[in-house]
């Protein structure tokens, strides 16, 4: 049927119809009794008229909102009115229209009290909640360009407008009612328990707690735009418009729209997935969850009818209302039109050719599952563990290296537990140079160099400011070794180079030029993987691969293709080359790209989101967002930490995947293998020597570690031909070296002709 572009949604649950406004100033309802029949509710032309359905007048209704007054019977449609300034009012017994919010003038202001006096400024979106008196309910509203959130109360024989939260200047501060922030916000829906949602200009979405009158930040990060799923302080949220809460799950779920997506904020699992559409390449297609396309989703609304769960969504510029089902396990059923235009055909999702599997080698095998211990080594109990973000095993000497969300540095002692903070300049920023006077921003990755001529040197990538920075440890320096800052995708000099919110680094040391190493990096919102080359004339940065198209593509490193890759590490002694493996976490795959023959495989990943074990290719992954290779082996073994809290185990040698610890369900529980539970796993580290795998428990402010307490499996065989080695004596569960020696990492090529492996060797102290 012919409509404008609609807008909001809302569900009439006293006959299972959907209600929503569009552009040609009209409200229009599919009828539930009919069929979802669709008809004109209310609404004549552009202007501003009370009264009879047929005779009313809007102006850019916006949001919509239902009410059913138990005791009499009557539903009301409450509509945002936005460019009339008002909050209007739909009787659906009496088939009349009122203003009851802004009601004598058009012009914009912010008045509070008498709704007859009170002045909005653009609403953009309500909602209703009637709390412990469902005789009375209140309208809490998203007043746009006063910044600021507004309640109508409708009590007895009145109704007043209330200042709910937001100082009303444009800016973003949580806390207090009184002192909060906002700009521009937008959508608005409310769970149970009578706690706003509320999406932001900020790429945010807020929580006004009615009962303790608090906001917070709950999902996005201030001032950063993007389609980035996984934990939620990692992922990234690109022009929020309308929200919707699903409150049959305790946290709730709410559902974001966004450009070309939905997403799902799993305030549970802490974590935001995409639920339908991809993000780019407008279109329109039916399907299943990532396989369905929109165009510019707009307003959402969820319905419960019996054990029914159904999600309707304005599909904007297709001028579509669309309706996805959801299945009892919170997996869709599909996505199908209820309203709207016939789309036209789509081409077929592209499959993947699955890699030959070869045969297992007679190596050992780890049951994951059985041996795995996880065991807590720091918390913030005594204040000094901040939120850790990033993390790095120093496999020369005792110290684990992490980063906080403070933009702190710290190490953690792998023998005792003792946790020392560097003394990097306190606070968040952008600043090169010495301790006293450095900032960086929120790290999202660690690597070290330790064959580096100036000592241990720190590479950080600096997300928040999109740069890679490196820190000389011996000399307590930081600078930018890559990235100008700005955000966007050019290669060159290495000032002038830019990222777009880069998510990973690794580092290759074999062939390094004067002295330096070649620095691997993802470019998450490029979609691409980008190299920095260092030589004595200065560093420059390259594309390596990935177009920048946001989709799935194999072979050549020139054409192939990514989406929102965050992870990195390096095997450089793969017999076939060098092997970066990525985690390529919108494509919810693994993927290697030989540096030698320049091919990219899928090693691991079906491409849904989900956390299923099995053959490589049939397994599957939820967002993984970080990869790191255990060197021990070859072919190596791969750890992938994922949306979902489980650490997963990738055995390259005959092409499996485990659950190596976690249960998938969130909370802080030590134990052995699966039993363990975890709350936001962001990073990790791999001590060889020990055996160990330190993970980064975000949102429990702890360190942890994995350690194998199955059968010490035989590493790569090290020849004995650069002189004697030294055992080191194993006291309890760690390994203490001998005073005189410590370890140090040579790279060659072992007896069983495997090919090159990372092999221990102890050498003598230097003088």
């Amino acid at each position: 049927a012919s409509m404008g572009g609609p807008r909001g949604v809302t569900c009439i649950t006293s006959d299972d119809s959907v209600a929503f406004s569009s552009d040609d100033d009209k409200i229009r309802v599919l009828n539930g009794s009919l069929g979802m029949q669709m008809s004109v509710l209310a609404g004549s032309s552009q202007s501003h008229a009370d009264g009879a359905l047929t005779t009313a007048k809007f102006n850019n209704p916006n949001g919509l909102a239902f009410w059913n007054d138990a005791r009499t019977g009557t539903g009301y449609v409450y509509v945002a009115d936005q460019n009339n300034n008002k909050i209007r009012s739909i009787n659906l017994k009496e088939r009349t229209v009122d203003t009851i919010g802004g009601v004598l003038s058009t012009s914009s202001g912010r008045v509070d009290g008498a709704f007859i006096r009170s002045k909005f400024y653009a609403p953009a979106d309500l909602v209703v909640y009637t709390g412990n008196d469902v005789r009375y309910p209140s309208i809490y509203i998203t007043d746009q360009f006063n910044h600021v959130i507004r309640e109508i109360r409708i009590e007895a024989m009145t109704m007043k407008v209330f200042h709910v939260a937001g100082t009303g200047s444009a800016a973003h501060q949580d806390g207090a009612f009184q002192n909060s922030r906002f700009n521009k916000p937008y959508g608005i829906d409310v769970d149970t328990k009578g706690v706003l949602y509320v999406t932001d200009a900020d790429n945010t979405v807020r929580s006004l707690d009615i009962a303790s009158k608090r906001v917070k930040t709950v999902a996005g990060r201030i001032g950063l735009s993007g389609q980035i799923d996984g934990n939620l302080p990692v992922a990234l949220l690109n022009n929020p418009y309308f929200v919707a809460v699903d409150s049959t799950r305790d946290p709730p779920m709410l559902v974001v729209s966004e450009t070309d997506n939905l997403r799902s904020v799993e305030l549970y699992e802490k974590g935001i997935v995409r639920m339908a559409g991809i993000g780019s390449g407008a279109a329109r297609r039916d399907g299943r969850g990532t396989n369905a396309r929109f165009n510019m989703p707009f307003g959402v609304a969820f319905s419960h009818s019996g054990s029914e769960r159904k999600l309707y969504v304005i599909d904007r510029s297709n001028k579509a209302v669309r309706m996805i089902k959801q299945d009892e396990d919170n997996s869709q059923s599909g996505v199908s039109v209820l309203g709207g235009p016939t789309p036209s055909p789509q081409t077929a999702t592209p499959t993947l050719t699955p890699r030959p599997t070869s045969s297992p080698s007679q190596r050992f095998k780890r049951m994951v599952h059985d041996t795995t211990e996880v065991y807590t080594m720091a918390t913030n109990v005594l204040g000094s563990i901040a939120k850790p973000t990033a993390m790095v095993a120093n496999t020369i000497s005792k110290w684990l290296y992490f980063t906080g969300a403070d933009c702190s540095l710290s190490k953690i002692n792998m023998l005792n537990n003792t946790v020392v903070k560097l003394p990097v300049k306190p606070g968040c920023g952008n600043v090169d140079g010495a301790f006293s006077n450095a900032q960086f921003g929120v790290i999202k990755n660690l690597v070290l160099d330790l064959t580096d001529p100036r000592g241990e040197v720190l590479y950080m990538v600096d997300y928040a400011y999109n740069k890679i920075r490196e820190v000389e440890v011996n000399t307590n320096v930081v600078d930018t070794v890559a990235g100008s800052g700005s955000s966007g995708h050019t290669d060159g000099d290495f000032l002038q180079s830019r990222f777009n919110s880069p998510g990973g680094v690794c580092v290759q040391t074999k062939g390094r030029k004067a002295g330096f190493p070649i620095l691997f990096i993802t470019d998450q919102l490029n979609h691409r993987i980008r190299a920095l080359h260092r030589d004595q004339l200065g560093m420059e940065v390259k594309t390596i691969a990935g177009t920048g198209a946001r989709s799935i593509a194999d072979g050549s490193a020139a054409t192939s293709k990514f989406n929102n890759p965050i992870g990195i590490d390096i095997d450089e002694g793969a017999s076939s080359g060098p092997v970066l493996y990525i985690a390529d976490s919108g494509n919810h795959r693994i993927r290697a790209l030989n540096l030698q023959s320049q091919i990219v495989t899928t090693v691991a990943g079906a491409g849904s989101a989900a956390s299923v074990d099995g053959s490589a290719l049939s397994a599957r992954f939820h967002t993984p967002h970080s990869v790191l290779v255990n060197k021990r082996y070859q072919p190596p073994q791969l750890y992938v930490l994922q949306s979902i809290q489980k650490v997963r185990l990738v055995d390259l040698s005959d092409n499996s995947v485990h659950t190596y610890a976690g249960s998938g369900t969130s909370g802080t529980i030590d134990g052995a293998g699966t039993g363990a539970r975890f709350r936001s796993l962001w990073e990790m580290a791999y001590n060889v020597y020990t055996n160990r795998l330190y993970v980064a428990d975000y949102n429990a402010h702890s360190i942890r570690y994995i350690a194998d307490t199955g059968p010490t499996p035989s590493p790569t065989v090290c020849p004995t031909t650069r002189g004697p080695t030294f055992a080191p004596t194993k006291v309890g569960a760690v390994l203490n070296f001998h005073p005189d020696f410590h370890p140090c990492i040579h790279h060659s090529t072992d007896n069983s002709g495997r090919g090159q492996g990372t092999c221990p060797v102890y050498a003598r102290r230097p003088e």
